[in-house]
């Protein structure tokens, strides 16, 4: 059997690679509490082949029973000779046709589910953490293109042409599949999810935040084009919003560049944000149950969860008492002075039994309080047509 190549040309060429890059990475993650998947394999929306995802890590907090989990998906490049450049221009002011800062999220909480889809939280949420809304979230420059900048030397492949004298441009492969990879893994992880929780014990409980990031090993500078001739800025970090397609539809993303001796401070400002994530979404959480006296949708929710407990409580009060006619449907509406209206399809006389029976009163006042955490007043009234 022929004898292996020597070891430390072994290490030599593996230190070529970005696996190197992809272990720090990790083993940094683990050392600060967090837990790391390595090589995820997820299918390419666009051919249907298995595409791998470097690394996913995320963080997870505990608050009253819930699971706030902030997941960062990371892709690690290396680069031996080659400058990463990146050309931005200055932000225009407001402009409806972009989001900067977009937000990933799934959960299967509720009511949180139905509060997050239908309010706006997002503000809120990117402007209350300082530290989040200056780093984090808070995109500096419009980066309209990217390129991989060669230096000055041999040419690609040994051409007989000799040394280049000037650096050249090799387009922008790399960068560009390295945005693209990290967003059909967005979207393939948050289209998994609901099968994944679907198979766990206990449902309901968790809520995922996303972040996506490239860790770069390799110089990376900024072609800022604010004046006629454009300011070239070397950097060590930078955040981005880009737009791509995923299975047909657009979707948004920030994606941060972070140089590979800048990791330990990348994850410094995700533990932030993942303490953060947890503090704010529990809050939401609470919110979300108050708001059954003015988010539509939300009493929409629980008025479905409030007929599989009420009607057939509501029919059985009723038929005791020798009333012929039936409840089959109810609504939660809100009421002028901050409480609720169940609105039931009966006529004056059945609701204004129903509102005055103390039995009735009982059953709701403690389905109410375990289904909507709802202690405030409120009444039962006929379904008015108008």
């Amino acid at each position: 059997m022929r004898k292996p190549v020597d070891p430390e040309d072994v290490k030599k060429a593996i230190e070529a690679t970005g696996y190197p890059l992809e272990h720090m990475v990790t083993e940094r993650f683990r050392a600060n509490g967090w837990s790391v998947i390595s090589n995820r394999y997820y299918v390419d929306d666009t051919d249907g082949k298995a595409r791998e995802l470097d690394l996913i890590a995320y963080r997870v907090f505990e608050v009253q029973g819930y699971e706030f989990v902030t997941t960062v998906l990371a892709s690690c490049k290396k680069e031996r000779t080659t400058t990463w450049a990146f050309l931005s221009r200055d932000k225009r002011g407001q402009d409806p046709n972009i989001e900067w800062q977009p937000v990933h999220y799934w959960t299967d909480i509720e009511p949180l589910r139905t509060f997050l889809s239908s309010s706006d939280w997002r503000s809120n949420y990117l402007e209350s953490n300082r530290q989040a809304k200056a780093v984090t979230f808070n995109i500096t420059r419009d980066v309209f293109a990217f390129q991989v900048i060669a230096p000055p030397g041999p040419r690609q492949g040994g051409s007989p042409e000799g040394t280049r004298k000037e650096a050249a441009s090799r387009n922008d492969s790399p960068i560009f599949n390295s945005i693209s990879g990290l967003m059909k893994a967005l979207d393939y992880e948050i289209e998994a999810i609901p099968d994944r929780a679907a198979q766990r014990a206990f449902a309901g409980k968790r809520i995922y935040l996303f972040r996506l990031a490239v860790i770069v090993d390799a110089p990376m500078v900024d072609v800022q084009h604010s004046e006629k001739t454009p300011n070239v800025v070397e950097i060590d970090q930078l955040l981005l919003l880009t737009r791509y397609m995923v299975r047909k539809r657009h979707l948004d993303a920030q994606v941060h560049f972070v140089g590979a001796d800048k990791v330990d401070w990348f994850i410094g400002e995700m533990e932030s944000l993942a303490t953060y994530n947890s503090e704010h979404l529990h809050l939401l959480l609470n919110e979300s149950y108050t708001s059954i006296a003015s988010n539509r949708a939300v009493q929409n929710y629980f008025a479905t969860v409030l007929r599989k407990r009420l009607i057939h409580a509501f029919n059985y009060r009723l038929s005791s008492e020798g009333l012929k006619e039936g409840v089959s449907e109810l609504f939660v509406m809100p009421d002028e002075s901050g409480g609720i209206i169940l609105e039931v399809d009966v006529d004056d006389d059945t609701a204004d039994f129903l509102n005055s029976d103390s039995r009735t009163r009982l059953l709701v006042e403690a389905a109410l309080k375990q289904e909507a955490r709802f202690t405030g007043s409120f009444q039962i009234r006929p379904d008015l047509p108008f």
